[in-house]
């Protein structure tokens, strides 16, 4: 069973990874963020079931211990070889599952607290303006969502610009985009090495709310420079459009209000942590870059693509069956009066 360890719990999470990587700016950003996280939740999801199929050994045994059922079979006690590799399997996926426990609690908390919050705005439009000097603009997914736009953001944009900004918040709500930020952080919880897959998989929910805007206002070079105008509006000396926490749309993070969930960021309190906005190829010039060039190919080949992290997933969930049905089940003890 240790080349289902190999395979499913170290070969494909890694391929995975990057597979996603490769393939953000290749498929269209709808495409890549179902594609991508489908995938990785399902590659997480097998890399556990086959930890866990490799824990059983160790976990029959101490089970024997604390119980007192009875001797193990000899089955059970030669599944995995060496031993202690299914002992350290067994430390491993108790270590996932509570990874999984407590980000499930922070997701669920945050986003109490950000329906809360989007209930508690004046008023029952969807768009709110805040008296705030700050430029800040972000969307609070609740039922129904709330998109809160500063009147620093209304008064240093163009009437354009503020409508693109509108439509890329209504576009993150419209698609529950909190969903798939969820998602990617159960995936990262239930695998170390996905955690790299979380900040490409913001970047193409950022992308793909830019390409909604772009398909309202009819013209990509526009939200383009609407983008760069309020990150750079935003981020003297800080950059904050399209950080890597996976948020919903947040231009600006305040670092002085706790338990605030801005933008979709869902968990613990907001930490200060910023990101500058580099001259190369961070996350807002990628996104402006992708605006300023024709869109993703052909329909048939994004379909083509998007196959290879399917395929990965497929293969991940395949050994994670096999790894299952190679356990000695249903007998794990043997006969005390034997």
């Amino acid at each position: 069973m240790s080349d289902h360890l190999l395979g499913s719990v170290l070969v494909a999470p890694l391929l995975t990874m990057l597979v996603i990587r490769a393939l953000v700016d290749l498929l269209w950003p709808r495409t890549a963020v179902v594609a991508c996280t489908v995938a990785a939740v399902l590659v997480a999801a097998a890399s556990m079931i086959s930890l866990a199929a490799l824990a059983a050994p160790a976990a029959v045994e101490l089970w024997a211990l604390v119980v007192g059922t009875g001797p193990v079979t000899d089955a059970w006690r030669t599944a995995v070889t060496p031993r202690w590799l299914s002992w350290a399997s067994l430390v491993a996926f108790c270590a996932q599952v509570g990874a999984v426990g407590a980000t499930v609690r922070r997701q669920r908390l945050g986003l109490r607290s950000a329906r809360a919050q989007a209930a508690a705005l004046p008023g029952a439009a969807e768009v709110v303006v805040v008296p705030d000097d700050r430029v800040d603009a972000f969307a609070l997914p609740g039922s129904p969502g709330r998109i809160v736009v500063t009147s620093g953001m209304m008064s240093a944009l163009t009437a354009e610009q503020r409508e693109i900004v509108i439509a890329h918040e209504r576009a993150h709500l419209a698609a529950r985009h909190h969903r798939f930020s969820f998602a990617a952080r159960l995936a990262a919880a239930a695998h170390p090495g996905l955690r790299a897959v979380a900040p490409t998989l913001e970047y193409a929910v950022e992308r793909w709310a830019d390409e909604d805007a772009a398909r309202v206002v009819r013209d990509r070079r526009v939200v383009a420079r609407a983008i760069s105008t309020a990150a750079l509006l935003t981020t003297s000396p800080h950059a904050v459009c399209g950080t890597t926490t996976l948020h919903i749309g947040s231009f600006r993070r305040d670092p002085g209000r706790r338990r605030r969930v801005v933008g979709g960021r869902y968990g613990a309190p907001v930490s200060a942590r910023r990101r500058r906005l580099p001259s190369g190829s961070g996350p807002v010039p990628r996104r402006v870059a992708a605006l300023l060039v024709p869109p993703p190919g052909n329909r048939l080949n994004r379909i083509a693509l998007s196959v290879l992290p399917a395929a990965l997933a497929a293969a991940s969930c395949g050994l994670a069956i096999e790894a299952l049905v190679d356990l000695p089940l249903p007998f794990a003890f043997t006969n005390r009066d034997c």
